[in-house]
């Protein structure tokens, strides 16, 4: 399966995290301990966003300016909620 290209991923970290969206995909079967906030973010964009291009083009840019720039890399435990009411995730 074909991801992207050099233009797109420049790094090597960059294409491993473009890759974390469809790893999630193929591994939900398993019970992972833990996934990153970006591997969230990526399957969200690739399966959910709503198909109104004014909506999707808004929830875009917001999950790629805004969330995934401070958030991404927050790994997500079990997804299950923490006692302060939020996630359970690990800095």
């Amino acid at each position: 399966m074909i991801i992207g290209n050099v233009d797109q991923y420049p790094t090597e970290a960059e294409a491993w995290r473009a890759t974390e969206g469809l790893r999630l995909a193929i591994n939900t079967a398993q019970n992972t301990e833990a996934v990153s906030f970006n591997a969230v973010i990526d399957r969200y964009l690739r399966e959910k966003l709503p198909r109104r291009h004014s909506s999707a083009s808004k929830y875009r840019s917001w999950l790629t300016h805004h969330i995934q720039p401070k958030w991404g890399s927050v790994l997500i435990l079990n997804g299950k909620a923490a006692a302060g009411g939020g996630m359970a995730v690990e800095a």
